[in-house]
């Protein structure tokens, strides 16, 4: 079978651009969702951004995944860690409902729920069962295959938070609100019968959290009136003056310590404890300096005694055991009567200070650099890979995770293939940040890039332009789901933006204006800037015009079809007609001109040849040669408040009035026009849609009763004649 060149010859060249999926891009987070980024045991890390769980790929930086079936804000994520089951993970919110989802197919699997409230912890105990802390005080085991309670405990306390023993599996640790429970009979068949071993943790100096841990069985005997009220208020279950206690002595995190048994640690704002849980006593202490910030999250590595902390400034400190510091050589660094023996007959009038009897030490190896937050923007929770242990990454309110990757100081040593946490020295290592993924900030404006044609078939990217309320100019991409430019454009929110270049989309006019103090007229300080997106060279304009005390605030800019010229309409003036290609003013109208309220160019245009030998406004003088020049004729419809409708042309550097026709009976204030072959439909503050036909002069109106038209747009596709319309509730 011979092959037709004919067909091979009209065959198109397959587009490089990347299909266009159904998919969510994440934006930024609610306070909510603090703790919620965790990272899986196959690479992948989730966290929650509202009331949607957000799948990354931290190898390519990109979201992989948007979960969509909470109603609430997600408050809780957590992976399965199992050998037999991949890609599973359980998120919990504010609503108290629990989903469990298959990321293979993109969906949920089970929804249980108990109760109202906010869940407070999750952890998978196997592929099948979910331990879940439902507040105030109630431990569920959950069979998420069948979506049913195993068993359901309550205790005493509000419990926070819990971690399962790595060494013990029978062993539970619950952060309650005041104090602590050891729980040594869990099982995955049957309910817990005892109520668990409480500790709490005693004040010291400065009433300081956590010097010391005081049994339920014991009565500590002290002079401080603080730390008698505080024992007082635990006794007798007044927890009415331990809420007015400072933030500091809350227990944001306790986890036993995967590496080493029996000890829990324990993360304050300003320091974090290591407690022995059989000696009873806190054995070691990491005191954050005053100099640093507050800790906001706290990570303990498996392969070597290393802990990672969050600040709230945006930095990760990692610390690691000191060596020299054991059990055995207590006792020959202290006497006999500062011996850990001799502490419960010790009276607490006469025991020496706690600082002299940690056993273990930690030492700082390596502090990141602080990042850039902005403003109101703060952390919410810290993630460790399980498999090396030296990757870090952290999540932020503005909804960018920061990733941060651990290796050795030493230039020799950094050609190891994978770097693990094991394999590095700890004498010298230092964290940086590798890669930063970027989120939507909130937006007052949007607008994609010109349709795909066949003329920039070869070089079209689907790119979604966004004005923040930072000023910031984002440029998404929407095959792939990444922020690929971010732009300190403006002072003020981004209001309007347009796009001035076709093939390809590389260019970009946005405006804003910020109020002046004291202005009572609503007069405003505008700010037009041309933005290029490849290079990001930013270009203001109209700086003659800005120097002026106030004017009325733009309402909108209008890039022609050819993008050869725009308009830049304001609330209480006369609009202007700009060069694009240039970037100069072409004229303004007179002030008598009425103030419009919608414009749009038409798609129809045409081109001629001509000699010429005069300059444009934008020219040098002295530069009147004749030369042959290409010539556009560009049309302009527009509406003033009375919903008449004007047409103007605009040929080189002159706009001509065209014809003006009477406003329609019926409509009120049009808000919206667009334009498409002999089609011109209007849209108003009523709900009515106007269709005009320019062929035939005939027009017809439909009322929609949706409220007011935000705003119109054909399809694309030469006679595609369908039209989308915007409603403040919906298209």
């Amino acid at each position: 079978m011979t092959s037709n060149p004919t067909m091979e010859a009209t065959t198109p060249t397959p587009s490089p651009m990347a299909p266009i999926l159904n998919r969510t891009i994440p934006g930024t987070c609610h306070p909510l969702n603090q703790g919620t980024l965790t990272w899986g045991q196959d690479g992948l890390m989730a966290y929650g951004s509202h009331n949607m769980v957000v799948v990354v790929d931290p190898a390519t930086v990109q979201v992989v995944q948007c979960l969509n079936k909470h109603r609430a804000n997600v408050v809780v994520v957590d992976w399965v860690t199992s050998d037999t089951t991949r890609l599973q993970l359980a998120s919990g919110d504010a609503a108290g409902q629990i989903v469990s989802w298959d990321l293979h197919a993109g969906e949920h699997l089970r929804q249980v729920q108990d109760g109202n409230l906010p869940v407070h912890q999750l952890r998978w105990v196997n592929s099948t069962s979910l331990l879940a802390v439902h507040p105030p005080n109630h431990l569920i085991l959950w069979d998420m295959v069948a979506g049913t309670k195993v068993w359901k405990k309550s205790y005493g306390d509000s419990i926070l938070g819990f971690d399962l023993s790595p060494f013990h599996p029978d062993t539970v640790l619950l952060r309650c609100e005041h104090s602590f429970l050891t729980v040594t009979d869990f099982s995955l068949v049957k309910c817990p019968k005892s109520e668990g071993k409480k500790f709490y943790l005693v004040a010291g100096k400065g009433g300081s959290p956590g010097r010391g841990v005081e049994g339920t069985e014991q009565k500590m005997n002290t002079k401080s009136t603080k730390l008698r009220r505080m024992v007082r208020s635990m006794v007798l279950g007044d927890m009415g003056e331990l809420e007015q206690q400072d933030k500091v002595n809350d227990c944001m995190s306790a986890v036993f310590h995967p590496g080493v048994k029996n000890q829990v640690v324990l993360a304050y704002s300003k320091e974090v404890l290591i407690v022995d849980t059989e000696l009873g006593q806190t054995v070691g202490q990491i005191n954050v300096d005053r100099s640093n910030s507050p800790l906001a999250g706290m990570e303990v590595a498996r392969q070597k005694p290393v802990i990672f902390l969050l600040h709230e400034s945006g930095s990760v400190s990692v610390w690691s055991l000191k060596n020299g510091l054991t059990v055995a050589s207590t006792p020959i660094m202290m006497s006999k009567s500062q011996s850990l023996l001799s502490f419960p007959s010790t009276p607490a009038s006469s025991m020496p200070p706690m600082d002299g009897l940690l056993e273990v030490s930690y030492e700082s190896l390596t502090v990141s650099e602080h990042v850039r937050l902005g403003k109101n923007c703060r952390v919410l929770g810290l993630a460790v890979k399980p498999s090396t242990q030296a990757e870090v990454a952290f999540l932020t309110t503005d909804g960018r995770i920061f990733f941060l990757n651990l290796g050795s100081a030493d230039s020799s040593a950094m050609d190891m293939p994978i770097v693990t946490l094991s394999s590095l020295s700890t004498t010298s290592m230092r964290l940086t940040v590798s890669a930063i993924l970027s989120s939507l900030s909130p937006s007052k404006a949007v607008r994609m890039c010109p349709p795909l044609t066949t003329k920039n078939w070869g070089e079209y990217r689907p790119l979604l332009a966004v004005g923040t309320v930072t000023g910031h100019v984002q440029v998404l991409n929407v095959s792939t789901g990444l922020v690929e430019r971010e732009v300190a454009v403006h002072s003020a929110p981004v209001l309007g933006l347009e796009w001035t270049s076709t093939n390809p989309a590389a260019s970009l006019l946005s405006f804003a204006y910020s109020s002046i103090t004291g202005s009572s007229s609503g007069l405003v300080r505008n700010e037009l800037v041309h933005m290029d997106i490849i290079t990001g060279k930013v270009k203001h304009l109209r700086t003659e015009q800005g120097r002026e005390a106030g004017e009325p605030k733009i309402t909108m800019i209008r890039v022609s079809h050819l993008k050869k010229y725009f308009v830049v309409a304001f609330a209480s003036g006369p609009f202007e007609l700009w060069d694009l290609t240039k970037l100069c003013i072409l004229r303004t109208m007179p002030k008598k001109f009425p103030h419009i309220t919608a414009l749009e160019w038409s798609p129809l245009h045409t081109a001629r040849v001509k000699k010429s030998g005069s300059v444009s406004p934008c020219e040098k003088e002295g530069s009147k040669e004749q030369n042959m020049k290409e010539v556009t004729k560009e049309h302009i419809v527009l509406t003033d408040h009375d919903g008449q409708l004007y047409h103007f042309t605009v040929e080189g550097h002159t706009i001509k009035d065209g014809t003006k026709i009477p406003a329609e009976t019926g409509l009120g204030t049009i808000t919206c026009i667009c334009w498409k072959s002999d089609m011109i439909v209007r849209g108003d503050t009523e709900g009515n849609v106007n269709i005009w036909n320019m062929k035939t002069r005939q027009s017809k109106n439909i009322h929609t009763g949706r409220g007011g038209v935000k705003r119109m747009s054909f399809s694309p596709g030469k006679n595609n004649m369908k039209i989308i319309v915007l409603y403040d509730d919906g298209v």
